[in-house]
């Protein structure tokens, strides 16, 4: 019976009570947020994904009637590529045709590559010929960089018609011109 006497006698220190909850809610929250970033991590890649277009029936619009139209097996052509160079980048060229906002994307030329790692690619630029400068990003990271800016502002200085264009997956890509 004493240990019942003592229960009696038991009070409960508040203070250090709510100091437990606290400090188990802010534990809580931490864990909770933790467990979020982890699940939903695509969520990162919004921004991304906002400034990228998706393939659609071998086409992409990429602005108001402004298209690349994929003819020829290049769109298969590129997406194998795409697979075969997960851990590194890749360069390619693109020949197409331009009718008034329309790029019809007919052949792909591979320049030669000097240097290539899982976030760059130092290649020969593309050929006068070809109007879009394509380079793969890693896998969902579509923005183009300050260095990808410098290099697209050279190639159009030959071709103002020119388009740089970053794959991201097998199907996203951003355009820029």
């Amino acid at each position: 019976m004493d240990v019942l006497e003592d229960l009696k006698d038991f009070e409960p220190d508040l203070n250090e009570s709510k100091l437990t909850k606290t400090l188990i809610f802010i534990i809580a929250m931490f864990m909770l947020i933790i467990f979020l970033v982890y699940m939903f991590n695509d969520a990162l890649d919004l921004h991304s994904i906002i400034k990228s277009n998706k393939v659609k029936e071998n086409e992409i619009d990429f602005t108001v009637n402004k298209k690349l139209i994929f003819q020829n097996s290049t769109l298969e052509i590129l997406k194998a590529t795409y697979l075969e160079n997960q851990k590194t980048e890749f360069k390619a060229c693109l020949i197409a045709d331009k009718i008034e906002d329309i790029y019809y994307i007919n052949d792909i030329y591979f320049p030669k590559i000097y240097s290539q790692s899982f976030n760059q690619v130092v290649s020969e630029p593309c050929p006068k010929f070809a109007i879009i400068d394509l380079h793969s990003h890693p896998f969902k990271q579509c923005i183009a960089s300050q260095q990808d800016f410098k290099t697209f502002n050279n190639f159009k200085e030959s071709n103002p018609e020119a388009l740089m264009v970053i794959m991201c997956t097998e199907s996203r890509f951003s355009v820029y011109n």
